[in-house]
């Protein structure tokens, strides 16, 4: 989707959204070379290895005019996963993330989880966080045992055998839909 001042994009797994001396090829730079160099900057980021809805401003104002949206839960993101095990209900996971390994700043989390679909070892669902903290709806599944799909990062170690798909790389967290009311409908 594009307008004036917003551009969304299915980000594929494996491509940064923001440059670093180990990825040059990132999101960010691949848009502007797109747009001749014009102002674009993200208002939320993907992990590399999670694919789906990314929206891109075009405009400075626009950045911090959604970012307040964003702050204030006027931004409703949807992703879709598969999990490790059964979740046969909906719950709501709200944890404490700590920053770094000194446990010194906390941030508080929440995200809802949805059944959509049940597997013999799997589920599929939906997430909608509440809050947006680094890794936050990998680390609430991770708390109830329930780690994703490929997601090596975050998973136990004894699991990693029982619930790593053989020859596929990417994790199975997908930004599947993005809810907000465009400034220039106002």
């Amino acid at each position: 989707y594009e307008n004036k001042i917003i551009t969304i994009i299915n980000k594929p797994t494996g491509i940064s959204v923001h440059g670093g001396y180990k990825n040059k090829n990132n999101i960010i730079r691949i848009i502007k070379n797109l747009k001749n160099n014009k102002y674009i900057e993200l208002i939320h980021r993907l992990d590399m290895n999670t694919s789906g809805c990314l929206m891109l401003l075009k405009s400075f104002v626009m950045l911090q005019t959604l970012n307040n949206k964003l702050k204030e839960n006027k931004i409703i993101k949807i992703y879709h996963l598969l999990c490790n095990g059964n979740i046969k209900k909906n719950v709501h996971i709200y944890v404490k993330i700590y920053k770094n390994k000194n446990l010194k700043v906390i941030y508080n989390s929440l995200t809802r989880f949805s059944t959509i679909k049940l597997y013999n070892k799997y589920s599929l669902l939906e997430a909608i966080p509440y809050t947006g903290k680094k890794h936050q709806i990998r680390i609430h599944l991770n708390k109830i045992k329930h780690p994703i799909i490929n997601d090596i990062k975050y998973m136990n170690n004894k699991l990693i055998n029982y619930i790593k798909i053989k020859n596929y790389k990417k994790i199975f967290l997908h930004s599947k839909k993005m809810k907000l009311i465009c400034p220039l409908s106002h």
